[in-house]
C-alpha cells in the first residue's frame, strides 16, 4: 500500500479553533449529512431487495408481475412502460456495488476509506432504485385497489346471482302451487 493510501487510511479532520467555523467543522457537517442520506438510501433499497439479491431474479420476477397485471388490466400501462424502462436502467448500474459503498460511505468513523467511499458516484443508483421503488408502490396499490373492486363487484354478482336462483325457485314452486292448486279446482275438490 501506498503513502498516500496509508495517509488516508489514518487521517481524521481536526477541529479549528472554538468559536470559529472551521473548514474542518463545515466539512465534518456536509460529510455527516451525505453519510446520513446514503445509509438512508440503502436501508431503503435493502428494505425491499434483501442484502443478498439476484439482480436477474429480482428483474425477471417484477417484469412477470408486470406482465400479469397487464394482461388482467389491473393497472396504469404508462405506469407498467416506465418500470420497464427503469428495469433496463436497473440492469445496467452496479447496483451491488453502490450499495456496498453506501455501506463504507455511512460508517460513523470518518477515515480514509470512508471518504473514499464519499467519492463513490451515487446518483444514477439512487434514482433509479427510487423511481422504481415509487413506481413499483404505484403499481402494488393500482393492483390492490382493482382487485378489491372486483371482489366487492364479484361479491354483488355472486349475491345477486343467489338472489336470482332463489327467485327462479321461489317462481318455479310458486308455479307449482299455482298447477296444483288449478289441478284441485278442476277436480272439484
Amino acid at each position: 500500500m501506498g503513502p498516500v493510501r496509508e495517509f488516508l487510511k489514518k487521517w481524521q479532520f481536526s477541529e479549528g479553533p472554538k468559536g470559529h467555523d472551521s473548514f474542518a467543522s463545515t466539512a465534518q457537517r456536509g460529510i455527516k449529512a451525505r453519510q446520513d442520506e446514503l445509509k438512508d438510501w440503502r436501508t431503503k433499497t435493502t428494505e425491499w431487495l434483501g442484502e443478498e439479491f439476484d439482480k436477474q431474479a429480482t428483474i425477471d420476477e417484477i417484469r412477470s408481475l408486470l406482465t400479469e397485471a397487464n394482461q388482467l388490466g389491473l393497472c396504469d400501462t404508462g405506469n407498467i412502460r416506465e418500470v420497464r424502462h427503469l428495469l433496463g436502467q436497473f440492469r445496467d448500474i452496479a447496483i451491488a456495488d453502490a450499495l456496498a459503498h453506501a455501506a463504507l460511505a455511512s460508517h460513523e468513523q470518518r477515515d480514509g476509506t470512508t471518504l473514499h467511499a464519499l467519492t463513490y458516484d451515487f446518483t444514477e443508483a439512487i434514482q433509479v432504485t427510487g423511481g422504481l421503488g415509487v413506481y413499483l408502490l404505484q403499481i402494488f396499490e393500482d393492483i390492490e385497489k382493482s382487485m378489491s373492486a372486483r371482489l366487492e363487484n364479484g361479491g354483488a354478482v355472486a349475491a345477486q346471482r343467489m338472489i336470482d336462483q332463489v327467485t327462479k325457485e321461489f317462481q318455479a314452486m310458486q308455479s307449482v302451487v299455482n298447477d296444483y292448486a288449478e289441478i284441485r279446482s278442476y277436480d272439484g275438490s
